[in-house]
């Protein structure tokens, strides 16, 4: 199955895939039906550098993605400049035992406050015009 032609289609994927960006699944989604790359997840890196966009227990997890298109990075209107996350002080734990971690809305039954279990993901262009 052909996900994406190459040279005309401009695709974002976005949102939390529940798999970190080294799982399987979404490494296999990346190529086309020849084994070509047509897919970019630019939050491999991100993911290598051990950033992280949630946490169950003690492990760091990045399943909230952006992935796109070759061809939309290739264009000749925007530059890819960088993929992030929106990790503020103001959107995390302020318990030192859950330091760095985003502030939990609920933790099981049990009203928190906060803002959500996962931070906000996002990714930078540049225009070329």
């Amino acid at each position: 199955m052909k996900i994406v032609d190459e040279d005309k289609e401009h695709v974002i994927l976005c949102g939390d895939f529940n798999e970190n960006p080294d799982d399987e699944n979404l490494v296999q989604i990346l190529y086309g039906n020849d084994h070509e790359k047509v897919l970019i997840n630019p939050f491999q890196q991100l993911f290598s550098t051990r950033n992280y966009s949630t946490f169950h227990y003690k492990s760091g997890l990045l399943y909230d993605q952006i992935i796109m298109s070759r061809s939309l990075l290739d264009n000749k209107t925007l530059a890819f400049q960088d993929a992030h996350i929106f990790n503020s002080e103001k959107i995390s734990s302020r318990t030192r035992h859950f330091e760095g971690r985003p502030f939990r809305t609920y933790a099981g039954t049990r009203y928190l406050g906060g803002y959500s279990d996962h931070f906000p993901v996002f990714v930078t262009f540049k225009s070329l015009q």
